[in-house]
């Protein structure tokens, strides 16, 4: 009988654990999209729910830390630092001075805060100032060279910014509106479908000034 009963709850247990991986699998599916799309929810209050607030970047995000109830930083892989002085509303890029990952952040007021994260990176604002915006952006190389319009090009170089914000690419005197991604060091964008045939100058544009230009041909 001992057999018997042993053998008869096995099919259960292989049910039980068959619902519980699946649940599993399903929370992380959930936690890799909530992670690439860089979101964050925030509370409106007792009562008043949370709403979803976007921080313009879809690197990964660890932490966040508000001094009071405007101004906040967010930290995550690539040494990326987001600054908020409107509650979350809005969000723009800090250069911390690395590219290792940060995954904690504390600012005990507005006017000072720390960052630690790997290989035993510690970041501060100096003298309690607001960290320094990157210096203009540069680009470094185009992959490809030449390209028909509407071709994905890669841009890779300095001080992009984290998020693109109000940043934007430029080939010749035509703006890029395709963007696939967007990080400090690299843009990836399609080259855009009026871009002057021929030799053109691609740029980058952000709140910290032009970048150089590099060259590229737009193939017929």
């Amino acid at each position: 009988m001992l057999q018997s009963a042993t053998l008869s709850a096995r099919p259960a247990a292989r049910r039980r654990f068959s619902r519980l991986l699946g649940l599993a699998l399903v929370l992380v599916a959930l936690s890799l999209v909530l992670a690439a799309s860089a979101s964050a929810f925030v509370s409106r209050g007792s009562g008043g729910g949370w709403v979803m607030q976007r921080s313009g970047t879809t690197t990964f995000l660890a932490d966040v830390a508000f001094a009071d109830a405007s101004h906040g930083w967010a930290v995550g892989n690539g040494g990326t630092i987001l600054a908020t002085s409107d509650g979350g509303a809005t969000w723009s890029a800090q250069s911390s001075g690395t590219t290792n990952g940060l995954y904690g952040v504390s600012f005990p007021d507005a006017n000072g805060g720390w960052a630690m994260g790997d290989q035993g990176t510690i970041v501060t604002n100096a003298a309690g100032q607001p960290p320094k915006p990157a210096g203009p952006p540069k680009i470094v190389k185009l992959k490809p060279p030449s390209a028909k319009r509407n071709t994905t090009v890669t841009i890779s170089g300095l001080s992009f910014g984290a998020a693109q914000g109000t940043s934007y690419v430029k080939f010749g005197s035509k703006k890029c509106t395709v963007y696939s991604s967007w990080s400090d060091g690299q843009i990836t964008c399609q080259v855009p479908a009026k871009a002057k045939y021929g030799a053109v100058k691609v740029t980058v544009m952000t709140s910290a000034g032009k970048s150089n230009g590099k060259s590229f041909k737009v193939k017929r």
